[in-house]
């Protein structure tokens, strides 16, 4: 490997002070300073494992931080599962980096590559989540603030390649589309139409002919 002792060694270090990192949010809850730190952390072990010639490695690690990106950005929610993605991220590293001939245990690549389907399940859950807030929240400070559908289309834009993952609203606001207080009153509509739609979800059974999958359509604020 390309990769200098002393650069696993430093991963290792990173690795540990993530893992202490991540038990600070288990016990105060959600703490948007510390996922920021996990980030900066992540991004330094990212850069070293970029040094290596390990594509599927390279990958994994790519996937966790867009997840951890994401936290920071509110679009994926501090919780469980996040955190054990994290962890498990942080463990197929640690044992790679503790012995680089792993990669050649059919068990261990096995688990290695279920957990990056994982991941990247997580990431287009979050994704097709994200398209749907977008479509309720657009619709809202298009009617409230007066907000061009192309502004609404920009600020998509920026939210898949400058501010990725994170909320509409929170970019609307950085962009100086809207206001702090414009998006809480649109979240507020935001939470009462989406509170509406659950409802009838709840009430109406899909027909048998129906797919699981069917996107249902979000109705645009009146």
């Amino acid at each position: 490997l390309p990769l200098p002792h002393m650069g696993w060694n430093s991963i290792k270090i990173k690795i540990k002070d993530i893992e202490n990192d991540i038990l600070k949010i288990e016990i105060f809850d959600e703490n948007f300073t510390l996922i920021h730190t996990i980030d900066e952390k992540f991004q330094a072990i990212e850069e070293l494992i970029l040094m290596t010639n390990l594509e599927k490695l390279q990958i994994m690690t790519k996937k966790a931080r867009e997840i951890i990106f994401r936290m920071s950005g509110k679009s994926i929610t501090i919780e469980s599962e996040t955190v054990d993605i994290i962890l498990d991220t942080l463990l197929f590293i640690k044992k790679i980096s503790q012995d680089i001939k792993v990669l050649n245990s059919k068990n261990f690549m096995k688990k290695f590559e279920e957990h990056v389907k994982n991941a990247d399940k997580m990431l287009q859950n979050n994704a097709v989540s994200l398209e749907a807030e977008n479509k309720v929240l657009g619709e809202i400070l298009k009617e409230k603030l007066n907000i061009s559908g192309n502004q609404i289309e920009k600020l998509i834009e920026l939210q898949k390649d400058k501010y990725t993952g994170m909320k509409l609203g929170e970019i609307a606001v950085r962009e100086n589309v809207a206001t702090t207080k414009d998006v809480i009153d649109a979240l507020k509509i935001q939470k009462s139409v989406q509170k509406s739609v659950n409802s009838k979800q709840e009430t109406v059974k899909p027909s048998a002919e129906a797919s699981e999958h069917e996107n249902i359509r979000i109705p645009a604020v009146k």
